[in-house]
């Protein structure tokens, strides 16, 4: 768990998290596409092989349905390999903590909005941290 987290380098959640925030993000549906799309903004790939998801695979993948890697014929969640593979929370929850933090929210008001631990958040703020800084393996 993160103890510490740096807030003078919380540019680095705000930038790319912030970009495309609207209103209508608080829907389900429309939060994990953003994020999906936050979090592959180089491709999506494998996370056994390394093998990029063919176009015509992509809509499943970003809809978080199982998609299929044919070189390795594996079959795949979208968060698996990533930072955030473990998580339990919805994709609501992982942009409202981002959007929240990057607004100058602290970890414990987070918390307690989206009913979730002081701890979960600052896990969360981690991973964030650890995506941002362009690794993607588990955190």
């Amino acid at each position: 768990m993160i103890e510490n987290i740096d807030r003078s380098k919380k540019e680095e959640v705000k930038g790319p998290i912030l970009a495309g925030f609207t209103c209508d993000l608080l829907n389900e549906d429309r939060c994990r596409e953003f994020f999906l799309t936050w979090l592959f903004q180089d491709g999506v790939r494998c996370p056994e092989c390394g093998e990029p998801l063919p176009i015509k695979r992509l809509a499943r993948f970003f809809a978080g349905k199982i998609s299929y890697c044919s070189r390795c014929h594996i079959k795949f969640f979208p968060l698996k390999g990533t930072a955030f593979h473990s998580t339990k929370l919805t994709y609501s929850e992982l942009v409202l903590i981002a959007v929240l933090y990057a607004l100058g929210v602290s970890a414990e008001t987070i918390a307690s909005t989206i009913g979730r631990r002081k701890g979960c958040v600052l896990e969360i703020l981690g991973r964030f941290k650890a995506a941002s800084d362009g690794n993607l393996a588990k955190a």
